[in-house]
C-alpha cells in the first residue's frame, strides 16, 4: 500500500494499490430525478461494462456522471508471466429510470499495455479518456462526441512536452471548451499539465501547467486535475518539503492568459495531500489519504474575492470496520452544495469500501449519508473514485478480486 509521497508513482504500477480517481467533473446538469426523490444514500442503479477480462487480477474503476449519461473506465491487470494493461470505456444512458449500456468508446492507436480507461471525464456530448501507457510510454488522451446517439472519436490529445513515460493521460478533467491532463511524471522529477481547447470542432494545446521541483520527491504534479469554468485545480501529492508533504494549485485565465493564482496546501502531518482534487465554482476540496495509521481527511477551501481560503475538515462517521485504514479522502467530487467523499479502504482484503455524501447549510458542512454498494464484498474498494451530476453520485468499486469493475449510482 502507499504509505508516503515518494511512493505515490511507484504504486502506478499496482493498479490495486492506487487505482485512481481521477475526474471531478463540474457538471451542472439538470437533475435526473423527478422531484419526488428517494432519500439521499439510496442505489439506484447498479452497472457493469458488456466485456469482462479472463485471468484478470486486480483493476481500476473510474467514473463521470453528466445528467442522464454515464462514463465508466475500467484498466485490468492481467496475470500468467504476462503482465500488461488492458481497459475499456464504456458509455451508460438513462431513460425512464433505467440504466443501459450505450457504447463502448475505443480510441484509435489503444493497445494492450496502454492503460487506457484509467481516468475519464464528460461535459455534456463530450467524453475524455486517459491512456497514460506506463510499459510503452506512447501516451494519450482520446476526446469522443456524441451526435444522434452515436459516439466518435473526434480528437486523440499529445502534450508537447511530454515524453517516454511521463503518463500524460493519468488524470483528464474537462468543462465547456477546455480539457486539462495531467502527466505526473513516472521519473518524480516534476510533472505537468496540459490544457487543450476547441475551436470550430479542432482541440489544440493552448497552455502547459508545472509545478515545484526544486524539493526532492517533488514529482507527481498532474496526478489530479480538475476545472470549473476558467479554474483549474491540479495536485502533486508527491511534493516534499520540510514542513509540507503534497500540495494542490489553482490556475485562473484572464485576459485569455492561464495564471497560478493560489496554492491550496493542507496540514503538515499529512502525506499524500492532494491525492484527489475537485472544483465547483467557488468551492474546491482536497483529499488527503493519509498514511500508517490515518483515515485520511478532505478540506474545502472557498474563494472570496480571489482568495483561497481552507476550513474545517470534512467530519463522518468512521466504522470499526474501516478506522486506521479507510483512506477518506482519496477520491472526491463537488457540485454546489454537495460533496461526494470516497474512502475505498487501504485493507482492500478486508474492506469493502464506502463513500460519503456531504450537504452545505447554514452551520457548514454535514454527512448526509453514508453508502455502499448493494452487493461490494471485501477488498472490492467501493469508493475509489466518485463523481456528481445533479442529484446523481456515481461510485467506482476497484474490482480487486474478479477484475470485473462495477459502479453504482446513489440519490445525491
Amino acid at each position: 500500500m502507499r504509505k508516503s509521497g515518494r511512493a505515490v508513482l511507484a504504486a502506478l504500477s499496482v493498479i490495486a494499490a492506487t487505482a485512481m480517481l481521477l475526474t471531478e467533473t463540474d457538471a451542472s446538469a439538470a437533475a435526473v430525478k423527478s422531484q419526488m426523490s428517494p432519500p439521499i444514500g439510496t442505489q439506484l442503479a447498479e452497472l457493469s461494462g458488456s466485456h469482462t477480462i479472463a485471468g484478470g487480477k486486480v483493476g481500476n474503476t473510474s467514473v463521470a456522471i453528466w445528467g442522464t449519461t454515464a462514463v465508466m473506465g475500467r484498466t485490468i491487470l492481467l496475470g500468467g508471466g504476462d503482465w500488461r494493461y488492458g481497459g475499456q470505456a464504456y458509455v451508460f444512458g438513462e431513460s425512464r429510470g433505467v440504466w443501459k449500456q450505450v457504447a463502448e468508446l475505443k480510441g484509435s492507436e489503444t493497445a494492450a499495455r496502454d492503460m487506457y480507461g484509467i481516468s475519464v471525464a464528460i461535459w455534456r456530448a463530450t467524453v475524455v479518456v486517459g491512456a497514460p501507457d506506463l510499459v510503452t510510454g506512447a501516451s494519450r488522451a482520446y476526446v469522443f462526441t456524441e451526435t444522434a446517439g452515436h459516439w466518435k472519436q473526434t480528437a486523440e490529445l499529445k502534450g508537447s512536452g511530454v515524453g517516454a513515460f511521463d503518463l500524460f493521460g493519468a488524470s483528464v478533467a474537462i468543462s465547456g471548451r477546455t480539457i486539462v491532463v495531467g502527466a505526473p511524471d513516472e521519473n518524480q522529477v516534476g510533472g505537468q499539465a496540459y490544457v487543450f481547447t476547441e475551436t470550430r470542432g479542432i482541440w489544440k494545446q493552448t497552455a502547459e501547467f508545472n509545478g515545484p521541483t526544486m524539493y526532492a520527491g517533488g514529482g507527481c504534479f498532474g496526478y489530479s486535475v480538475a476545472i470549473s469554468g476558467t479554474n483549474v485545480v491540479v495536485s502533486q501529492p508527491g511534493l516534499m518539503t520540510f514542513t509540507v508533504r503534497g500540495g494542490a494549485f489553482v490556475f485562473t485565465k484572464t485576459a485569455g492568459r492561464w495564471k497560478k493564482t493560489a496554492v491550496l496546501y493542507g496540514p503538515p502531518a499529512f502525506s499524500e495531500w492532494g491525492i484527489s482534487v475537485a472544483i465547483s465554482g467557488t468551492v474546491a476540496v482536497v483529499g488527503a489519504a493519509g498514511y500508517e495509521n490515518d483515515s485520511g481527511e478532505a478540506y474545502v477551501f472557498t474563494e472570496i474575492n480571489g482568495i483561497w481560503k481552507r476550513t474545517a475538515p470534512l467530519k463522518y462517521t468512521e466504522p470499526e470496520t474501516v478506522r486506521g485504514d479507510g483512506y477518506f479522502g482519496y477520491s472526491v467530487a463537488v457540485l454546489g452544495r454537495t460533496i461526494v467523499v470516497g474512502a475505498p479502504g487501504l485493507a482492500l482484503e478486508t474492506n469493502t469500501g464506502l463513500a460519503y455524501v456531504f450537504t452545505k447549510t447554514d452551520a457548514g458542512w454535514k454527512q448526509v449519508a453514508e453508502v455502499t454498494g448493494s452487493d461490494t464484498r471485501a477488498g472490492d474498494g467501493f469508493g475509489v473514485s466518485v463523481a456528481i451530476s445533479g442529484r446523481a453520485a456515481i461510485v467506482g468499486a476497484l474490482a480487486f478480486s474478479n477484475a470485473v469493475g462495477h459502479v453504482y449510482l446513489f440519490e445525491a
